[in-house]
């Protein structure tokens, strides 16, 4: 009962204070790691000492930008040519498929970096290991969701939400399989970059943010 304005402040505290948490031990642990050299170094010593370092700064910050730009959009866009009962029931079957596309958050975040050193020691036969290797764990993991959705999805959604929620189910089918080829094509973004061809990738994104 406390309203929108302070339901939004709530969301957005707990947000700040989850990203400043994440700081404070992200900086522990290099401090332990003894990685904090970085905080007194020069900017201009470090643009000269990795070339393109600023090209790939502003390339990725604008990947990073469209992406977060189209997440919201279409629920907008359907609120407009639809209505906003449609634009609401859309949330949900985004929702639903968002939980599912987490499970690669983790692994799109770890891989980068193994790429990188794969690329940077020329080791081919590394990299396409850190490309194949998780394809089977992901595979197996989505092809169980979706039949499992396949099966008790529908019972799942009228249980939770009601009858009059029914309809979302087969939206919801058509968007998983959108949500099961982009997990299992989580390495493409972070292997353009060890390859240090992020123009490439942002090229990619728009194109497929147009046609969306």
């Amino acid at each position: 009962n406390v309203g929108l304005f302070y339901y939004q402040l709530i969301l957005a505290t707990v947000d700040i204070s989850k990203n400043i948490f994440l700081l404070f031990f992200a900086l522990n642990k290099m401090k332990r790691e003894k990685l904090m050299g970085f905080v007194l170094s020069d900017v201009k010593i470090s643009l000269k000492s990795f070339k393109g370092i600023f090209r790939f700064l502003i390339t990725t910050n604008l990947h990073a930008s469209v992406r977060l730009s189209i997440t919201e959009i279409d629920v907008f866009l359907i609120g407009i040519f639809l209505s906003p009962a449609n634009a609401g029931l859309y949330k949900i079957v985004k929702t639903i498929g968002g939980n599912l596309s987490r499970l690669t958050d983790p692994l799109y975040n770890a891989i980068y970096p193994d790429l990188s050193k794969a690329v940077s020691s020329k080791n081919v036969s590394e990299f396409n290991r850190l490309m194949i290797r998780p394809l089977p764990i992901i595979g197996a993991i989505v092809l169980l969701a979706n039949i499992a959705f396949l099966l008790l999805g529908k019972s799942a959604i009228i249980l939770a939400l009601g009858p009059d929620f029914a309809g979302i189910f087969k939206p919801t089918l058509v968007y998983l399989v959108g949500v099961s080829i982009a997990m299992l094509t989580f390495s493409f973004h972070p292997a353009l970059l060890a390859l240090n061809k992020p123009e490439a990738s942002f090229k990619i994104l728009s194109v497929s943010v147009l046609a969306y």
